[in-house]
């Protein structure tokens, strides 16, 4: 299994937020939720900490992917203004 593989993207509503977020798991555990709550330019991202309790191990490259397959994703369901 590829790093990019270990990652995962689930979009949905947060009754925390106004608008769609999107949870970021590795291997199955949850590790990131990202908000747009002050607009897609200006995401934000909260981690969570490893169920383990140790430090999160992964590639950088794969995270970052992750995250932006998270960000396009938010983008392709966005609210829009009617």
């Amino acid at each position: 299994m590829s790093n990019q593989d270990s990652f995962h993207i689930s979009v949905g509503d947060d009754p925390d937020h106004e608008d769609l977020t999107a949870e970021v798991y590795y291997e199955g555990a949850y590790l990131a939720l990202i908000s747009q709550e002050n607009g897609l330019d200006n995401a934000e991202i909260e981690l969570q900490p490893n169920p383990s309790g140790g430090a999160w191990i992964f590639e950088l490259e794969g995270f970052a992917d992750a995250l932006q397959r998270a960000k396009c994703r938010l983008w392709d369901l966005r609210r829009r203004e009617e």
